[in-house]
């Protein structure tokens, strides 16, 4: 039945009493009665105390169920949600929605819990889900799921877990947590573990504000030891990392950060007292500027690291590194007290202390201590490399900046421990990148004093450029007398240029001084300037007379300066010099130098270009004059033929403005868009100095200046037909003019005279080729040859030039192509053209046609090269080689009146596999015959038919290859029978063999006759490596066609460690030993000693 009632009513079940202030609903369900009641509800008894809008009390399985504003009150702890499930029989619930729990001194929200009485510490086990969140007086819990079993007081956090308590945070995918009593006695943080540690710092010595500071340390999992409440240890576990603040009484020092395997935290009364870390330990410790009286960041690593808080020292252990400004130490053991900012490094498993400083060698000694605040420091037993050389001293001072002060000081270029050589000094100062200043300074050679000086000063800038003196070498010999070569001086005022003077000195033939200035600012400028000077002595070899008459005086003059303005802009200057034209002649004992030094030449350029546009502009002036010529006519002429001796070819000035190729028609698809065009422009001055030996044996002047300007203009139109052939048509214009031309004052050729005046002529050619490839593969299974290519390219052309002088198909175009009217032809036929003798050059006088043909054959191989393994595939790599490169090719003159056909040329290059050889061969086929003058005449030499048949006229063959072998060695040295032998990487000789053989036609001079001219040469170069130590060079060259030798020369070079040996010899001719210091600083320290007829030529 139902029975509402509107008023309250009172029920009692079993020990609960129910109240409501709406109806009462009793029925069944599933043989269960069930009590429904509605708002208001109450349920209480005596210990519990239960509110909600509305219940249903399940009698015979003792649950009720509270819908809406649900209050739970028992004892003192206090349950609002949503909903609730209770049972009241076992005192435990489930609450939904908007879960709070007021426990004593700790408060739970979340979105459903689940909660149970317990015999445990709080009576009282739940599990959570849903934005929890646990607060008390000095703790904050928060994760998605946080359940608690009473029994153990063990707690564990899912998902977005959090622990706050006393300043400190601690972030984790999951956090456990054991408690005794209400106390923290262990976390565990594992997944993207964070823990951060707030407390408080002055910023400022001078200000008593204090700020907020957080430490932060990461792991993949974090372990927090308690002891009663307080933190005892963190341990950060792999992928540790931990940034720290350095407070030194209470005021911020600087920031630590640190890295490693894992990293150990210690505590001391709840305050942080050290930390260890353990495994590749890497950290950074930046100062404070204002607190800090460190200036700069330190960073350091170590395989372990000790760092005592409370004392302020750190402890670095194996593989320890520390870097400080341009300072880095690397030891097995560093110790660091930062109460007085030192820094110590000591020897440990016979590891010393390594301090490198930029710019500098490393320094190495049995300890040194450094001090971070005024970079002072002092190394034991100290030794260092500065520029290929090594110092060693009893103890090694620092002072700032890289000053160093070295005691006892050994330096040498000689890496043992006992060095065959050294400079000994007592007390040796050493500026880094500057010089070393050492008083007294003793040579020893194996301990023995050899010379010593009481002061030097010596450079010291590593690889780089530093000024000093250049010390000289000094000789004697029968030629020279005595002589100083080479003192000088190296000046490098900076990194743009620097300058390098010697001086040469012989008692018998005078002085010579050569200075040199390089300058280069990069990406913009650079260049030089040389001068030399040469004052000898004349009909004396008494050097007193340096300053009288009886000495003549050259010099040489050279200047190049590049300098790049823009990226579109250059501006060139090369500038040549000598004072007379045996100047080289008199400075150089080297006949083939003297021929690449028989001119002399200058020349100023400036170049611009519009890339855009492809317009180009440039401006320039040149000057070449003829050494050898000047030094013809310097005297009066022998032969009185009129020879013309032109000593001097001037262009000044060049003008010139291009366009470059581009479409005439612009850009598209059509077959006028292919068009393209470009043009030039160029005003040319020439000025010729000469003259020609007349009959009363004096010279005739016949310098001369002519200038001009030509036009050229030039149209292209590459097509491909049939999609293989392409076909290429060019037309080009020529427009000249010329400001002084040939004035004939009769009809005959060479009565011409040159007259002011301006002459124009327009000439013209039209050209058209046509060339393809054709390509043949040949499958081939050889070795590591997979097939053969076969490339054919076949190319012919054919050019028109028109003979303007004459008409063309019956019309006469002069008006058009000239202004200088008809052209006229003296009683031989010769034409009197006004174009002769000009800038331009002269008027060709008869039609061209001319017909090219060439083909090319090139032969290649694929080869497999390689078998890789990427990603468990397979893969084949293969490589392309040239083994044969054929050319021919022939032209043929159609309007020519005789000899058409031009000599057949051919060259072949060829690629001998496995000695790794090429042959290169040239070769020239004729069908003409020769006369005895050794001209071609219009005659076949041989014919079949009336087809002529070539015949070889010149044959060039060169090749050249390389030989080396290898000593065997035996693999077991205690068993001289054994058979197993391996090749010594080193080679034990190696040889260049280079054969050129040439074959021509010439005429014999003798006979009068066309006879074979036959070279065959042969050069080798030999080295053979004697011994470890010992290696022998030998060059000669072979005649093989007079089965003649030519000069021999041997080396015979030594490797004494610090020391080098060399003897030159030439059989039969002259020797030259030379033992020398390896270092280059140092090479003038030498033993010298040679033939008396080794000319050491002065100059």
């Amino acid at each position: 039945f139902i029975l509402i009632h509107f008023l309250s009513f009172l029920l009692s079940n079993r020990s609960f009493q129910f109240q409501a202030d709406g109806e009462f609903v009793e029925y069944k369900e599933n043989d269960i009665t069930i009590n429904k009641l509605t708002d208001n509800v109450r349920v209480f008894n005596d210990s519990l105390f239960l509110k909600t809008d509305q219940a249903y009390n399940y009698k015979e399985v003792s649950k009720l169920h509270l819908y809406g504003n649900t209050i739970m009150i028992s004892n003192l702890d206090t349950l609002t949600c949503d909903s609730m499930i209770y049972w009241t029989d076992k005192d435990s619930l489930l609450a939904f929605g908007n879960v709070q729990l007021l426990q004593g001194d700790r408060q739970l929200n979340s979105n459903d819990l689940s909660f149970w009485e317990t015999s445990g510490y709080r009576g009282s086990s739940f599990i959570a889900h849903g934005d929890v969140e646990i607060l008390n007086a000095n703790n904050q819990i928060q994760a998605e799921y946080i359940s608690y079993n009473d029994i153990n007081q063990h707690m564990i956090l899912e998902d977005d877990a959090t622990v706050l308590s006393k300043g400190r945070e601690l972030f984790g995918d999951y956090i456990n947590i054991h408690f005794i009593d209400s106390l923290f006695a262990f976390i565990n943080v594992e997944g993207n573990a964070i823990a951060y540690n707030t407390h408080y710092a002055q910023m400022s010595k001078d200000e008593n504000i204090k700020q907020a500071v957080t430490d932060i340390m990461t792991g993949s999992k974090i372990n927090v030891e308690f002891d009663g409440n307080q933190i005892k240890n963190i341990i950060l576990d792999r992928m540790a990392s931990t940034i720290y603040h350095a407070i030194d009484s209470m005021v911020l020092i600087g920031v630590n950060s640190v890295d490693g395997d894992s990293i150990n935290l210690n505590f001391d009364n709840d305050q942080l007292a050290a930390i260890n870390v353990q495994g590749d330990a890497r950290g950074k410790f930046t100062p404070e500027p204002n607190n800090s009286k460190i200036d700069s960041i330190i960073t350091y690593k170590s395989e372990h690291i000790d760092y005592l808080l409370n004392s302020q020292e750190s402890y670095l252990s194996e593989n320890g590194q520390i870097q400080y400004q341009n300072m880095i130490l690397d030891a097995d053991d560093i110790h660091i007290n930062w109460n007085d900012n030192t820094l110590s490094a000591f020897k440990k498993s016979n590891k010393l202390p390594v301090v490198t400083t930029k710019g500098s060698d490393p320094m190495k000694g049995d300890s040194l201590k450094f001090n971070l605040l005024d970079k002072h420091g002092t190394i034991y037993k100290g030794k260092t490399k500065v520029d290929n050389a090594y110092y060693h001293g009893e103890q090694i001072y620092r002072d700032e900046p890289n000053l160093y002060h070295v005691m006892s000081s050994h330096y040498t270029s000689c890496d043992l421990d006992h060095p065959h050589y050294s400079f000994y000094s007592d007390n040796m100062k050493m500026i880094p990148g500057d010089r070393i200043i050492a008083r007294p300074l003793i040579l020893k050679i194996l301990d023995f004093p050899i010379i010593g000086i009481p002061f030097a000063v010596l450079p010291n800038k590593g690889g780089a450029r530093h000024s000093g003196w250049i010390m000289p070498s000094f000789g004697f010999d029968n030629t020279n007398g005595t002589t100083m070569n080479g003192l000088g001086y190296y000046w490098a005022p900076n990194d743009y240029m620097d300058s390098k003077l010697l001086v040469n000195f012989s008692d018998r033939i005078g002085l010579w001084i050569a200075n040199r200035i390089n300058y280069k600012k990069r990406y913009s400028i650079k260049g030089h300037l040389d001068f030399k000077f040469v004052r000898k002595l004349s009909d004396t070899e008494r050097i007193e007379q340096i300053l009288s008459d009886q000495t003549t005086q050259q010099y040489q003059i050279n200047f190049v300066h590049d300098h790049k303005i823009s990226t579109s802009q250059n501006f060139n200057i090369k500038f040549n010099y000598v004072s007379s034209y045996d100047f080289h002649e008199n400075t150089s004992s080297d006949p083939l130098a003297n021929l690449g030094s028989q001119s002399s030449r200058s020349s100023l350029i400036y170049s611009k270009s519009w890339q855009e546009s492809g317009n180009a502009m440039s401006i320039g002036l040149s000057d070449l004059t003829d050494l050898k010529k000047q030094k013809i006519i310097s005297f009066a002429p022998v032969d009185t033929t009129s020879i013309i001796f032109p000593t001097v070819r001037s262009n000044y000035p060049g003008i010139t403005f291009s366009r470059g190729l581009s479409n005439l028609f612009g850009n598209g698809e059509s077959w006028y868009n292919k068009i393209k065009w470009s043009m030039s422009s160029r005003y040319s001055g020439y000025y010729k100095k000469g003259v020609y030996a007349q009959s009363n044996f004096t010279w005739k002047d016949t310098s001369n200046y002519k200038n001009g300007i030509s036009h050229k203009l030039q149209f292209a139109l590459p097509y491909k037909l049939f999609n293989w052939l392409n076909l290429t048509s060019r037309a080009n214009l020529s427009e000249d003019w010329i400001f002084k031309y040939a004035s004939y004052q009769t009809e005959a050729f060479d009565s011409y005279i040159m007259q002011d005046g301006f002459k124009r002529r327009l000439t013209g050619n039209f050209s058209m080729s046509l060339a393809t490839k054709i390509y043949g593969v040949f499958p081939i299974n050889f070795k590591q040859i997979n097939s053969l290519r076969h490339t054919v390219t076949p190319l012919m052309s054919v050019s028109y030039i028109p003979n303007i002088t004459k008409p063309i198909m019956g019309y006469d175009l002069n008006t058009i192509f000239t202004n200088t009217g008809s052209f006229t032809f003296d009683a031989d036929g010769k034409l009197l053209d006004p174009f002769f003798s000009s800038i331009v050059g002269p008027t060709s006088e008869r039609d061209k046609l001319i017909y090219s043909f060439s083909i090319q054959n090139l032969f290649q191989t694929k080869s497999v090269s390689n078998n890789n393994s990427l990603d468990n595939q397979q893969t084949v790599a293969f490589e392309k080689a040239t083994i044969l490169d054929w050319n021919i090719k022939t032209t043929y003159d159609a309007f020519a009146d005789s000899i058409p056909w031009a000599p057949l040329t051919s060259r072949i290059n060829s690629y001998i596999p496995g000695i790794g050889s090429k042959v290169d061969i040239a070769l020239i086929h004729d069908i003409y015959a020769m006369n005895s003058s050794g001209n071609r005449i219009n005659q076949y030499l041989n014919d079949m038919g009336g087809v002529p048949i070539p015949y070889l006229t010149k044959l060039n063959i060169r090749t050249s290859f390389s030989l080396s072998g290898s000593r065997l060695l035996s693999k077991s040295i205690s068993d001289s029978t054994s058979s197993d032998l391996e090749i010594d990487d080193r080679k034990l000789w190696s040889m260049n063999l280079g054969f050129s053989y040439n074959k021509q036609k010439k005429r014999n001079y003798a006979t009068d006759t066309i006879e074979w001219d036959e070279q065959f040469q042969l050069n080798t170069s030999t080295t053979l490596n004697l011994s470890k130590k010992w290696k022998l060079s030998y060059r000669v060259g072979f005649d093989l066609i007079e089965q003649t030798m030519g000069l021999q020369s041997f080396v015979f070079t030594r490797d004494l460690h610090c020391w080098q040996f060399k003897f030159n010899w030439i059989p039969g001719r002259s020797y030259f030993l030379h033992i020398h210091i390896k270092k280059p600083e140092l090479r003038d320290i030498k033993l010298e000693s040679r033939s008396k007829n080794d000319r050491n030529n002065f100059f």
